[in-house]
């Protein structure tokens, strides 16, 4: 197998975990698939984007339930997953995609940073 093809079946797992991943975090989140936009960024990068969650409390409520779905997740036994979030609201930190998503790209920068799995909400690095 030549390294085009390792890289195309590579992607090919990953994308079938993120549609299993989607479905566990619909089911966490008590929500639809429709009801969520989800895509990977980059490598280990994903931007989720929650309608209808307004407050820090939901938020941290969202993001533990989702660190607590992606604990439980696997596709390859006993390797552990985390997730750290950065997180951005519209429109008390940016009206644009553009600025909304640097702003929740600087606060996951701000997570990693500090503790594997912890979520920074943007507003809380000023």
């Amino acid at each position: 197998m030549n390294n085009e093809q390792s890289k195309s079946g590579a992607q090919s797992v990953i994308e079938e975990a993120l549609v299993r991943f989607l479905e566990y975090i619909c089911e966490s989140l008590e929500k639809t698939n429709d009801e969520l936009i989800f895509y990977q960024e980059s490598g280990d990068e994903f931007v989720l984007v929650l309608p209808d969650v307004y407050t820090d409390e939901e938020i941290l409520i969202c993001t533990e339930k989702i660190k607590t779905a992606f604990a439980g997740f696997s596709l390859v036994e006993g390797v552990k997953l985390s997730a750290s979030f950065g997180v951005a609201r519209y429109p008390k930190d940016g009206a644009s995609f553009k600025d909304l998503f640097a702003k929740a790209d600087k606060a996951l920068y701000a997570a990693k940073k500090n503790q594997r799995g912890e979520t920074v909400i943007y507003q809380d690095l000023k």
